[in-house]
């Protein structure tokens, strides 16, 4: 049986620490991504390639609004030239936040169940541990599409892009970020599987730090040679121990 999520509009939906589904994967780094390392340690991604020109755009709206409005009548009598103003400093304070805001980096510490995200405009990125993260589907207003949000404030929350959807993107980073599991699906991440093996089996394949709703199975094939293997050593101490009884 499937197991879904359940939704309420009036108050924020937090996710469990599970994998609730497959995310996609990831086959290659590139600026269109913004994916900028990769491998069995830490996972960096640039959120600022969702942004894209937004921020220019809502400028050049605001702008085009004080346009207009400076040709009404009462467009230079109180009220109207207070919202002139404001809307002229929007416009242009979202303008140059477009080319100064700070890097929007994810960053994913695997191995230390450490995760950094970006703050809000100017702020400061954030950094904690991965299980004290608290996400939930952020709601972006009216027509605007949900997404996956963390809780860094009782009001502000950051938005979250990893994959297609907030679900994807949260089950992505739970896999990822749970050490005693294999890597995720993906080509780019395939040089590193044997080496993340080797630390695995060196720890004695510890139980996964985090629960999955869907079947994960070993990317590396080595492991299965390893069981094998075991099985083989254990079968003949079997029968070793039973020769001399």
């Amino acid at each position: 049986m499937k197991r879904e999520l359940k939704y309420v509009w009036w108050k924020r939906n937090y996710f469990p620490h599970i994998i609730l589904e497959r995310p996609r994967e990831i086959n290659e780094m590139c600026k269109e991504n913004g994916i900028t390392r990769a491998d069995d340690q830490f996972y960096i991604e640039d959120e600022s390639i969702y942004i894209g020109k937004m921020y220019i755009y809502l400028g050049v709206v605001f702008l085009v609004f004080t346009s207009f409005g400076a040709f009404s009548r009462d467009a230079f009598e109180i009220p109207g030239v207070f919202v002139l103003v404001i809307f002229f400093l929007t416009g242009i304070l979202y303008i140059v936040y477009h080319y100064t805001h700070p890097p929007k980096k994810i960053i994913l510490d695997r191995l230390n169940g450490i995760i950094t995200f970006p703050g809000i405009f100017y702020g400061k990125p954030i950094t904690m541990p991965f299980d004290k993260v608290l996400p939930f589907l952020k709601f972006n207003g009216i027509g605007a599409s949900v997404s996956l949000g963390f809780c860094h404030h009782k009001i502000l929350a950051t938005s979250i892009r990893i994959d297609n959807t907030p679900k994807s993107s949260w089950s992505f980073i739970v896999w990822y970020m749970d050490k005693n599991r294999p890597l995720p699906p993906g080509k780019v991440f395939d040089p590193y599987r044997k080496r993340d093996y080797e630390r695995r089996k060196a720890e004695g394949f510890l139980k996964p730090l985090y629960e999955s709703w869907i079947s994960i199975f070993e990317y590396y094939d080595e492991q299965f040679q390893a069981r094998k293997e075991q099985e083989e050593r254990q079968k003949r101490r079997n029968k070793r121990n039973n020769k001399y009884k």
